[in-house]
Protein backbone atom coordinates (compact mmCIF):
# COMPACT_ATOMS: atom_id res chain seq x y z
CA UNK A 1 0.00 0.00 0.00
CA UNK A 2 1.43 3.51 -0.80
CA UNK A 3 0.50 7.21 0.15
CA UNK A 4 0.91 10.37 -2.06
CA UNK A 5 -0.08 13.40 0.04
CA UNK A 6 0.28 16.79 -2.35
CA UNK A 7 0.19 19.60 -0.16
CA UNK A 8 2.74 22.76 -0.74
CA UNK A 9 2.60 23.07 3.04
CA UNK A 10 4.32 20.21 4.07
CA UNK A 11 7.78 20.51 1.59
CA UNK A 12 10.54 19.93 3.45
CA UNK A 13 9.90 17.42 5.65
CA UNK A 14 12.43 16.71 7.67
CA UNK A 15 10.84 14.20 10.54
CA UNK A 16 8.01 11.62 9.85
CA UNK A 17 6.51 9.09 12.52
CA UNK A 18 3.46 7.24 13.17
CA UNK A 19 1.06 7.92 15.81
CA UNK A 20 -0.82 5.28 17.96
CA UNK A 21 -4.27 5.25 15.97
CA UNK A 22 -2.46 5.16 12.66
CA UNK A 23 -2.10 8.83 11.64
CA UNK A 24 0.99 10.46 9.83
CA UNK A 25 2.88 13.16 11.64
CA UNK A 26 5.16 15.43 9.64
CA UNK A 27 7.59 18.04 11.04
CA UNK A 28 8.81 20.40 8.09
CA UNK A 29 11.64 22.70 7.73
CA UNK A 30 9.61 26.17 7.05
CA UNK A 31 6.11 25.28 8.26
CA UNK A 32 6.09 23.50 11.80
CA UNK A 33 4.04 20.26 12.47
CA UNK A 34 1.62 18.72 10.44
CA UNK A 35 -0.71 15.41 11.16
CA UNK A 36 -2.55 13.57 8.96
CA UNK A 37 -5.24 11.54 9.28
CA UNK A 38 -5.30 8.39 7.32
CA UNK A 39 -9.22 7.33 8.06
CA UNK A 40 -10.14 10.89 6.80
CA UNK A 41 -7.24 11.61 4.61
CA UNK A 42 -6.92 15.24 6.32
CA UNK A 43 -3.95 16.98 6.97
CA UNK A 44 -4.54 19.60 9.79
CA UNK A 45 -1.45 21.38 11.66
CA UNK A 46 -0.60 21.66 15.01
CA UNK A 47 -0.18 24.98 15.98
CA UNK A 48 2.56 24.96 18.65
CA UNK A 49 3.72 28.27 19.93
CA UNK A 50 6.55 28.86 22.73
CA UNK A 51 5.95 31.26 26.04
CA UNK A 52 6.44 33.91 23.87
CA UNK A 53 4.02 33.05 21.51
CA UNK A 54 6.38 32.58 18.86
CA UNK A 55 5.06 29.87 16.24
CA UNK A 56 7.40 27.06 15.44
CA UNK A 57 8.64 26.58 11.78
CA UNK A 58 11.63 24.16 11.81
CA UNK A 59 10.73 20.89 13.33
CA UNK A 60 13.41 18.74 13.57
CA UNK A 61 12.39 15.12 14.78
CA UNK A 62 9.77 13.36 15.76
CA UNK A 63 9.42 10.15 18.64
CA UNK A 64 6.97 8.26 19.92
CA UNK A 65 7.52 6.73 23.29
CA UNK A 66 5.85 3.35 24.94
CA UNK A 67 2.49 4.96 26.01
CA UNK A 68 2.37 6.75 22.77
CA UNK A 69 3.72 10.09 23.54
CA UNK A 70 4.96 12.04 21.00
CA UNK A 71 8.25 13.82 21.58
CA UNK A 72 8.57 16.58 18.90
CA UNK A 73 11.75 18.20 18.67
CA UNK A 74 12.16 22.15 17.17
CA UNK A 75 14.00 25.12 17.55
CA UNK A 76 12.54 27.06 19.72
CA UNK A 77 12.06 23.91 22.26
CA UNK A 78 10.55 20.40 22.79
CA UNK A 79 7.04 19.74 23.16
CA UNK A 80 5.37 16.54 24.54
CA UNK A 81 2.14 15.67 22.92
CA UNK A 82 -0.48 12.89 23.10
CA UNK A 83 -1.42 11.31 19.88
CA UNK A 84 -4.22 13.98 18.97
CA UNK A 85 -2.15 16.73 19.19
CA UNK A 86 -2.91 18.39 22.54
CA UNK A 87 0.42 19.76 24.06
CA UNK A 88 1.27 18.03 27.59
CA UNK A 89 3.87 20.06 28.43
CA UNK A 90 7.05 21.78 26.68
CA UNK A 91 10.64 22.69 27.23
CA UNK A 92 11.48 26.22 26.12
CA UNK A 93 15.06 26.47 25.08
CA UNK A 94 15.07 30.36 26.07
CA UNK A 95 14.23 29.24 29.77
CA UNK A 96 15.22 25.61 30.26
CA UNK A 97 18.66 25.01 31.89
CA UNK A 98 19.32 21.89 30.19
CA UNK A 99 17.53 21.97 26.52
CA UNK A 100 19.33 25.31 25.38
CA UNK A 101 19.32 24.58 21.72
CA UNK A 102 17.95 21.63 19.17
CA UNK A 103 17.61 18.46 19.84
CA UNK A 104 18.34 16.19 16.82
CA UNK A 105 17.77 12.86 18.19
CA UNK A 106 14.86 11.16 20.60
CA UNK A 107 14.97 7.71 21.53
CA UNK A 108 13.76 5.42 24.50
CA UNK A 109 15.98 2.37 25.39
CA UNK A 110 14.67 -1.08 26.92
CA UNK A 111 14.41 -0.04 30.58
CA UNK A 112 11.49 2.97 29.75
CA UNK A 113 14.40 5.85 29.96
CA UNK A 114 14.31 8.35 27.41
CA UNK A 115 17.81 10.08 26.07
CA UNK A 116 17.83 13.53 24.18
CA UNK A 117 20.48 14.33 22.36
CA UNK A 118 20.92 18.50 22.70
CA UNK A 119 23.09 20.28 20.38
CA UNK A 120 25.58 22.42 22.54
CA UNK A 121 24.92 20.48 25.55
CA UNK A 122 25.50 16.99 25.09
CA UNK A 123 23.06 13.74 25.45
CA UNK A 124 20.90 13.10 28.55
CA UNK A 125 19.25 10.28 29.41
CA UNK A 126 15.61 11.22 31.47
CA UNK A 127 14.06 8.99 34.26
CA UNK A 128 10.46 9.07 33.46
CA UNK A 129 9.57 7.75 36.31
CA UNK A 130 7.18 10.94 37.68
CA UNK A 131 3.47 11.62 36.44
CA UNK A 132 4.94 15.09 36.13
CA UNK A 133 7.35 15.21 33.07
CA UNK A 134 8.98 18.52 34.24
CA UNK A 135 10.18 16.86 37.77
CA UNK A 136 11.72 13.95 36.09
CA UNK A 137 15.20 13.00 36.51
CA UNK A 138 17.78 14.68 33.84
CA UNK A 139 21.05 12.85 33.71
CA UNK A 140 24.26 14.01 31.69
CA UNK A 141 26.35 11.24 30.19
CA UNK A 142 28.94 12.10 28.79
CA UNK A 143 29.91 11.02 24.84
CA UNK A 144 32.77 13.35 24.20
CA UNK A 145 36.82 12.90 24.10
CA UNK A 146 38.11 15.99 25.59
CA UNK A 147 41.36 15.37 23.88
CA UNK A 148 39.65 15.28 20.43
CA UNK A 149 38.78 19.69 20.13
CA UNK A 150 38.22 19.50 16.57
CA UNK A 151 35.21 16.20 16.68
CA UNK A 152 31.85 17.61 16.25
CA UNK A 153 30.63 15.42 18.98
CA UNK A 154 27.00 16.95 18.29
CA UNK A 155 24.86 13.86 18.26
CA UNK A 156 21.85 13.37 15.28
CA UNK A 157 20.48 10.17 15.34
CA UNK A 158 20.20 7.23 17.98
CA UNK A 159 18.81 3.47 17.95
CA UNK A 160 18.93 1.37 20.65
CA UNK A 161 19.68 -2.32 20.65
CA UNK A 162 18.10 -5.79 22.91
CA UNK A 163 21.26 -5.80 25.17
CA UNK A 164 20.59 -2.35 26.57
CA UNK A 165 23.15 -0.49 24.38
CA UNK A 166 22.95 3.07 22.86
CA UNK A 167 24.41 3.66 19.67
CA UNK A 168 25.11 7.13 18.22
CA UNK A 169 25.67 8.61 15.34
CA UNK A 170 28.04 11.95 15.42
CA UNK A 171 27.82 15.56 13.75
CA UNK A 172 30.88 14.33 12.38
CA UNK A 173 30.20 11.01 11.00
CA UNK A 174 31.57 8.37 13.84
CA UNK A 175 29.94 5.88 15.89
CA UNK A 176 29.47 5.75 19.28
CA UNK A 177 27.62 3.27 22.24
CA UNK A 178 26.51 3.86 25.66
CA UNK A 179 25.18 1.06 28.44
CA UNK A 180 22.23 2.05 28.98
CA UNK A 181 22.38 0.92 32.30
CA UNK A 182 25.83 1.77 33.53
CA UNK A 183 26.42 4.71 30.94
CA UNK A 184 29.65 3.37 29.67
CA UNK A 185 31.17 4.58 26.67
CA UNK A 186 32.60 2.53 23.93
CA UNK A 187 33.41 5.00 21.05
CA UNK A 188 34.38 3.69 17.33
CA UNK A 189 35.70 7.07 16.48
CA UNK A 190 39.21 5.17 15.25
CA UNK A 191 38.41 1.86 15.05
CA UNK A 192 40.13 0.55 11.82
CA UNK A 193 37.41 -1.70 10.27
CA UNK A 194 35.13 1.51 10.32
CA UNK A 195 37.42 4.23 8.77
CA UNK A 196 37.38 6.33 5.89
CA UNK A 197 33.52 5.96 5.77
CA UNK A 198 31.57 9.38 7.47
CA UNK A 199 28.47 7.99 9.05
CA UNK A 200 24.82 9.78 8.65
CA UNK A 201 22.36 7.36 9.89
CA UNK A 202 21.95 4.42 12.28
CA UNK A 203 19.50 1.55 12.72
CA UNK A 204 20.01 -1.63 14.47
CA UNK A 205 18.25 -5.07 13.61
CA UNK A 206 16.66 -7.66 15.88
CA UNK A 207 20.08 -9.48 16.22
CA UNK A 208 21.55 -7.00 16.92
CA UNK A 209 23.66 -5.54 13.97
CA UNK A 210 24.10 -2.08 13.29
CA UNK A 211 23.33 -0.72 10.44
CA UNK A 212 24.85 2.37 8.93
CA UNK A 213 23.92 4.92 5.99
CA UNK A 214 27.26 6.15 4.69
CA UNK A 215 29.19 8.13 2.49
CA UNK A 216 30.06 5.40 0.43
CA UNK A 217 26.73 3.01 0.73
CA UNK A 218 25.31 0.75 3.63
CA UNK A 219 27.17 -0.48 5.95
CA UNK A 220 26.21 -3.85 8.18
CA UNK A 221 28.23 -3.61 11.61
CA UNK A 222 28.93 -7.33 13.09
CA UNK A 223 30.02 -5.64 16.55
CA UNK A 224 30.96 -9.76 17.77
CA UNK A 225 32.43 -10.55 14.77
CA UNK A 226 34.21 -7.27 14.22
CA UNK A 227 33.70 -7.40 10.41
CA UNK A 228 31.39 -4.92 8.12
CA UNK A 229 29.78 -5.85 5.24
CA UNK A 230 29.32 -2.94 2.29
CA UNK A 231 26.38 -2.42 -0.08
CA UNK A 232 26.67 -0.01 -2.78
CA UNK A 233 25.61 0.91 -6.33
CA UNK A 234 27.04 -2.47 -7.19
CA UNK A 235 24.16 -4.17 -5.36
CA UNK A 236 21.26 -1.91 -6.29
CA UNK A 237 22.04 0.39 -3.33
CA UNK A 238 23.32 4.15 -2.66
CA UNK A 239 26.46 5.56 -2.27
CA UNK A 240 25.60 8.36 -0.39
CA UNK A 241 23.35 8.53 2.56
CA UNK A 242 21.59 11.50 4.25
CA UNK A 243 22.15 12.83 7.63
CA UNK A 244 19.93 11.41 9.95
CA UNK A 245 17.13 9.97 7.23
CA UNK A 246 16.51 6.47 8.52
CA UNK A 247 13.75 4.60 9.79
CA UNK A 248 12.54 0.84 11.09
CA UNK A 249 8.82 0.24 11.64
CA UNK A 250 6.98 -1.77 13.79
CA UNK A 251 7.69 -5.22 11.94
CA UNK A 252 11.66 -4.51 11.84
CA UNK A 253 11.96 -3.26 8.36
CA UNK A 254 14.34 -0.26 7.68
CA UNK A 255 14.02 2.62 5.22
CA UNK A 256 17.36 4.75 4.89
CA UNK A 257 16.84 7.59 2.61
CA UNK A 258 19.83 8.82 -0.03
CA UNK A 259 20.88 11.63 -2.17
Amino acid sequence: QSLLIKDANIKYIQAIAEGSNGDIWFGTYQNGLWIYNTALGKLTKVHLKNKLGEPITDTRTIYKDRNNRMWVSTTLGIFLLNTNGKVLDFYDVSTDEIVTDISQSIVEDKLGNLWVAVNGRGVFKVLLDNPNIQSSNWYYVNVEDSTDSKHNYNIIQMATDTSGNMWMITRSGSLLSVNSQNNQLTSFRRHEILSGYILASIQISIDNKVWLGSNKGLLKFDVVKNTVELYNPTDGFQNDYVRRSSFKDEKGKFYFGGS
